[in-house]
């Protein structure tokens, strides 16, 4: 076995096998120019054939096309059952916009409701019977038909209301047939476009071709039985010619000749550099050298692009990593805190229960009985939230639009708040909520929207030990903005960022001493499906203002004159 140990030996032994390689080709050439030119013949003839039938299948998916577009229209549908006949002359005009010759609109029982002429159509066309009962099944037929005017390309479909897109759940309501004539003119146009002479034979006699250096393409052409109703014949002219094969040989060989000489030049820019600049990337994972490497000719360029690619996914995963890790930790910490937030209310429930049993003090058994309400409703807040945060992880979170008072729901809260200031003891907090004036409808879902505002509401209460709450609401532009305000800690600039993460709970002051930390990360949500956004304003020390939208337009949002709609209470507890 030859060893060549140099790059001179290898690349002189390449040239040497490159000579003799093309020396074989060229009386290789000189005897296969006769199976070549027969093999192009056979190549150019299935070319012919398929850009035939593409340029059929262009047109005739043109015309389905049409075709699905009427068959599924409900309008259609109900006049073919009431067989008004007025309707289609306003409503399809497609022989009138040219845009095919003639069309039937057939009930279910077969009987035209509705066939329309063009003007190059001079003879009764007659649809058979079994076409339609074919549509039963098949739904949809394209197909082609030879009347007293020539040959017709038709397709037809069975009627379905707009539900029944797959043209599958319901029976037919009717059926349509379109047809297009194919005349000279369409032929010409055909020709045109493929380069080729073409003629339509309807008898079984063959066309007889008798230019030697022509290819011939046969396409059958069926009715809707699938029988053979006429055959399109094309004919091209090819010009072979390899009297020039030897010269493009010759030039072929000074060709390879040139690239091998300069192939040894270039393979250290094309070859050496690059590779380089490849091994110090997956060394060092260097963006100098992948600017580089991006900038070199052909694939060597695209691989610069992976890399990026790769050095940029390979970040995103390190940062999703400790995303991931500090979730973990955060969901720990959650688990840690809900047995703890869990275990309180319950053992409040327990406890004061073991008490109510033996206690006959009337007023003992009310403040007893208090306390246990008071336990249960924090205990299915706590479920409440647990229940929408593991609807969200499920992504069956729903959104229910209805009219609803927004008057109405203000009042509520308004009555809900005063309470639960009355409850925390804090005197010195004043809860302001602005109504709008007069009843005020909008479309959107209430149980949400309220879920939203208590749980913004709850934390301006819990944060807030002197001064006031707020809420209040304002259309601007296309929104409706309602805004949460308080006077209590405010939100750090560094942790407002995180304020909307799940698990995420900020004791400033001392005053979170409840929670689950999940309640803002639901607000988040509700917005975001409601199609309008959430956002905050905080000063540490002064207080904290979130606004929370929703669309407001013709479409979600009106004002009737004299409708009340009674908010559901869908919120318990608050």
């Amino acid at each position: 076995m030859l060893k060549f140990r140099t790059v001179y030996s290898k690349i002189r032994a390449f040239i040497i096998l490159v000579g003799i390689i093309f020396l074989i080709l060229s009386f290789a050439l000189a005897f296969h120019k006769t199976k070549m030119e027969n093999q192009i013949i056979s190549t150019t003839k299935n070319q012919l054939e398929h850009e035939i039938r593409s340029l059929l299948g262009l047109n005739s998916e043109s015309m389905m096309k049409t075709l699905i577009d009427n068959v599924y229209w409900d309008d259609l549908v109900l006049n073919i059952e009431k067989n008004d006949t007025g309707w289609f002359t306003p409503n399809m005009s497609l022989v009138a916009a040219a845009f095919f010759d003639y069309y039937l609109v057939s009930n279910s029982r077969f009987v035209a409701v509705r066939q329309e002429s063009g003007k190059t159509i001079h003879s009764e066309i007659n649809i058979p019977k079994g076409l339609l009962e074919s549509l039963k099944q098949s739904r949809t037929a394209h197909f082609f038909i030879t009347t007293a005017d020539g040959l017709m390309e038709a397709c037809a479909g069975s009627i379905h209301p707009s539900d029944d897109l797959k043209l599958k759940k319901t029976q037919p309501y009717g059926y349509l047939v379109l047809m297009k004539k194919w005349d000279q003119k369409y032929l010409d146009h055909l020709a045109t476009i493929i380069g080729s002479e073409i003629e339509i034979k309807t008898s079984p006699d063959s066309i007889v071709w008798d230019k030697s250096s022509a290819i011939q393409a046969k396409i059958m052409l069926t009715g809707w039985d699938g029988l053979a109703v006429a055959e399109l014949i094309s004919n091209r002219d090819l010009n072979l010619n390899f009297h020039v094969t030897q010269y493009i040989f010759y030039i072929i060989i000074a060709f390879v000749l040139l690239i091998l000489f300069l192939f040894n030049f270039m393979s250290r820019i094309w070859i050496y550099k690059p590779l380089k600049l490849v091994t110090d990337v997956l060394k060092t994972d260097n963006h100098q050298s992948i600017d580089q490497l991006k900038k070199t000719p052909a694939e060597y360029g695209h691989i610069g692009d992976l890399f990026e690619a790769y050095v940029t996914q390979k970040q995103e995963l390190i940062e999703a990593k400790e995303k991931a890790e500090e979730s973990d930790r955060l969901k720990s910490s959650f688990l840690s805190s809900m047995s703890h937030e869990i275990r309180t209310p319950m053992n409040s429930i327990i406890g004061f229960s073991e008490l109510l049993k033996d206690e006959e003090d009337c007023d003992k058994m009310q403040k007893y009985i208090s306390f246990i309400q008071n336990s249960g409703c924090n205990l299915l807040l706590l479920i409440n939230d647990l229940i929408d945060l593991s609807k969200i992880e499920a992504g069956i979170f729903s959104i229910s639009y209805e009219t609803f008072n927004l008057k109405e729901m203000f009042a509520e809260l308004e009555e809900t708040y005063n309470f639960e200031l009355e409850k925390r003891e804090k005197p010195m907090v004043k809860l302001h909520i602005s109504h709008p004036a007069g009843d005020f409808m909008i479309l959107s879902d209430p149980i949400r929207i309220q879920q939203a505002l208590s749980n913004l509401l709850t934390n301006a209460v819990k944060f807030t030990t002197v001064g006031s709450v707020s809420l209040s609401y304002h259309k601007e532009n296309d929104e409706l903005i309602f805004t949460v305000a308080d006077t209590g800690t405010g939100i750090p600039i560094e942790d407002q960022q995180k304020i909307f993460e799940r698990f995420t709970r900020f004791d400033y002051q001392w005053l979170n001493t409840e929670g689950s930390g999940i309640g803002l990360s639901i607000v988040e949500k509700i917005a975001f499906m409601l199609k309008g956004r959430i956002w905050l304003k905080s000063v540490i020390g002064e207080g904290s203002s979130f606004f929370f939208s929703i669309p407001f337009n013709d479409s979600v949002a009106y004002v009737p004159p004299a409708i009340k709609t009674k908010t559901p209470n869908c919120y318990e507890c608050k």
